[in-house]
């Protein structure tokens, strides 16, 4: 037999899973975005326009450990 503390456990569990669900579903409508009168919602400037600078160390170390490597033998 279920004892009554297990059943209002999982029926919080449940609640809380529901309550995140639908978090999630309406997450576009929850955040608060000003516009002005006249513009759009769009977004001038996004992370895709300002891709990081980065530069390839695995490669270079591959690179540098073959070079090293190659001339010890």
């Amino acid at each position: 037999m279920v004892s009554y503390m297990s059943l209002v456990i999982y029926g919080i569990g449940g609640i809380v899973v529901a309550g995140m669900a639908l978090l999630v579903a309406f997450q576009e409508k929850l955040v608060y975005v000003p516009v002005l009168p006249g513009l759009t919602k769009t977004y001038p400037i996004t992370p895709a326009h300002l891709p990081p600078p980065f530069e390839d160390v695995r490669e270079q170390r591959i690179e540098q450990n073959r070079s090293s490597t190659s001339t010890s033998s």
